[in-house]
């Protein structure tokens, strides 16, 4: 199981959002958790990242190709606010 993108744990509510999408079988499953998770932490780097790492894990990384976007975004925001 991998880590979270950040060292910051997530917010308590959505570790077991993050578990279940880790322990989706198949993509609509982790698109279904994945949607509970954005509907309620959008800004969720950690959210993002195991999306996109599930989707790789499938076989579908094109799937996860907007999060990983997000992802991009959000890690140079947080950068670039620590200045």
């Amino acid at each position: 199981m991998r880590s979270w993108a950040s060292s910051a744990q997530p917010p308590a509510d959505l570790v077991p959002v993050l578990k279940s999408i880790q322990g989706a079988k198949d993509a609509d499953a982790a698109m279904k958790s994945y949607a509970v998770g954005l509907a309620a932490h959008p800004e969720s780097p950690e959210l993002h990242d195991v999306y996109v790492w599930k989707m790789v894990d499938l076989g579908s990384p094109s799937m996860g190709y907007d999060q990983a976007k997000t992802l991009v975004k959000l890690d140079k925001e947080t950068r670039s606010a620590g200045r």
